[in-house]
């Protein structure tokens, strides 16, 4: 049986959402929830652009039993040593953001085949440097990037990142998944959103944002809140890039996977949660609140009031994903964890290998350096007086 990738084209949300329904019906199969949660990290999450996203089929004998979406997007190395900035260049990489990108019927392919298909997808990314995301150990995207390694395509990762990725796994009512907590954050939390009520005098409502007619209101009360934020003012994050957020929320809802939310308190938009969701997941993209709310726990209140009303919907998704992140409300609220490994290869040519070599370079020197830090703040032992012999 003949295996192949072929580059799918298509302009826009209709027609991407037209190859993929054509191929994997809704509610068909596990492959199509993967294949949901590929779009929505490819497109939404990660560029808002369906013009960066690079989309192939995985043929066997003409039938499509998968899919691959790789993201093209502008990137910088930077070599730093420590906090200082030791010079950088700019290019453009391709990512493969999650496991999900990969996609394959495991059932219309035997492993054989299945590696065939990996290591045509090697040689398709031979020759670009790429960043590969993935938060399983043994899943297809560790498979890829030891086959890249093995094939000599690509250099030995000079960059390895690794950061906890925190997710509810949940199925049941709203209860059940605060019993599946620990009994202090249960309680933390139970308690939160009754205090709130009662300060705001039961004017608490969550307003979910899920079409595009809704998404200029939307943009309008999350700005509100945003440009109070430490995130605006300190770090140009959350909504002080209002036209790029609007891609990501436009792009969400041409796919069908628009979920956002503002919390209003006696009216008055107070938190803000951008969200994006398939038939079985929900992913958490950001969160903001006004500064002077948050001894009344309203970024809590409106995390836990976003999982209320996911779970009471008709069609509840299974995972409520925090995506990476070592935040201490993404901790307290999961009740599964993992382990986000970030992983850039670089081709196999000169250039590339100094570029290597040069990041080794600042992460070793950066390494002597923290040490040093550390000795010198090392107290040293105090000395004892002695006294002398009466």
């Amino acid at each position: 049986m003949s295996i192949m990738l072929r580059r799918e084209p298509f302009e826009n949300a209709v027609s991407l959402r037209a190859f993929l329904d054509s191929h994997f019906p809704a509610g068909s199969s596990a492959l199509r929830s993967r294949v949901e949660r590929a779009t929505m990290i490819s497109v939404c999450v990660s560029t808002g652009d369906f013009q960066r996203l690079n989309l192939y089929s995985v043929r066997a004998a003409e039938r499509v039993v998968g899919v691959v979406m790789l993201v093209s997007e502008p990137s910088r190395i930077n070599f730093r040593i420590g906090p200082v900035k030791a010079g950088g260049f700019s290019l453009t990489r391709l990512r493969i953001p999650g496991d999900a990108c990969v996609a394959m019927d495991d059932s219309a392919l035997d492993p054989q085949q299945r590696a065939t298909v990996l290591r045509m997808l090697v040689d398709l990314l031979a020759g670009c440097p790429i960043r590969i995301q993935w938060a399983s150990r043994g899943g297809v995207l560790e498979e890829l990037a030891s086959m890249a390694l093995e094939s000599r395509t690509h250099l030995p990762d000079a960059t390895a990142q690794f950061q906890p990725w925190y997710w509810i796994d949940y199925s049941g009512a709203f209860d059940d998944y605060l019993a599946s907590l620990g009994a202090s954050s249960r309680q933390t939390f139970r308690y939160s959103v009754r205090r709130l009520k009662r300060d705001m005098e039961h004017h608490v409502r969550l307003v979910r944002c899920s079409d595009a007619e809704q998404i200029d209101e939307f943009l309008r009360d999350a700005e509100e809140v945003s440009k109070n934020t430490y995130q605006w003012k300190e770090l140009g994050l959350g909504l002080s890039n209002r036209a790029g957020v609007g891609r990501r929320l436009k792009a969400a809802a041409d796919l069908g996977q628009l979920c956002s939310y503002i919390l209003l308190l006696r009216g008055k938009p107070s938190a803000f949660i951008e969200g994006f969701r398939s038939s079985d997941s929900f992913i958490f993209y950001q969160i903001g609140f006004l500064p002077e709310l948050s001894k009344q726990s309203v970024g809590t209140v409106a995390v836990l009031e976003t999982i209320r009303d996911l779970m009471e919907s008709p069609h509840p998704p299974r995972i409520f994903d925090f995506l990476p992140g070592d935040d201490g409300y993404k901790r307290r609220m999961s009740n599964t964890e993992s382990e986000e490994r970030s992983h850039y290869l670089f081709p196999r040519t000169m250039n590339w290998r100094l570029v290597a070599l040069g990041l080794q370079g600042c992460s070793a020197l950066t390494q002597i350096a923290m040490k040093v830090k550390r000795r010198l703040r090392k107290p040293s032992a105090p000395q004892v007086a002695k006294v002398p012999a009466q």
